[in-house]
């Protein structure tokens, strides 16, 4: 009895880790309902417009979320490249949330390739889940490194196409 106990919990051991891992993923954790284009144009002004947006959806002050990724930012700066920012931080939260603003002009979070920042992708991990955090950002990063498709998908006028494009990298 033994033996099939062991032989059928692998399977479904497999399964349960496959999902757990895809449900911590940055294209399971995009929400339509976090994603948004923005007029702003201004480091501090997006990234209090993204706690806000972070702050309805969690149910933890737009205060304490901004202070923590502007400590995050004045220690070093969160532009990437291909016009991604990645502004993050480490909450006392349950699960992970992603928000992401468009910016069609461009905000300056000193990317490494000079490029003004226009998708925003805010993220804020669990503290206790501290690798899930830098495997978040290793993955989302990734996502951004064809300039090409990047520029496409910055071209489309449409929030829900957008959307739908950012999923598919």
């Amino acid at each position: 009895m033994a033996l099939v106990t062991s032989i059928s919990s692998a399977p479904l051991m497999s399964i349960f880790i496959k999902r757990s891992i895809r449900e911590k993923s940055f294209n399971f954790l995009l929400d339509r309902d976090l994603f948004y284009f923005t007029e702003v144009t201004n480091k501090s002004e997006i990234l209090k417009e993204l706690s806000e947006k972070v702050s309805a959806k969690i149910n933890f002050p737009a205060a304490k979320i901004f202070n923590e990724i502007w400590k995050r930012e004045e220690t070093m700066p969160t532009g990437i490249q291909n016009y991604l920012a990645l502004p993050h931080a480490k909450m006392v939260i349950d699960e992970p949330v992603v928000t992401v603003a468009i910016s069609k002009e461009g905000i300056d979070f000193s990317a490494f390739d000079g490029l003004k920042s226009k998708v925003i992708v805010l993220l804020i991990t669990p503290t206790r889940e501290s690798e899930l955090q830098l495997n978040l950002l290793a993955e989302i990063s990734n996502k951004f490194k064809d300039i090409n498709k990047i520029e496409n998908i910055l071209s489309i006028e449409n929030t829900d196409k957008i959307f739908d494009e950012l999923k598919k990298l």
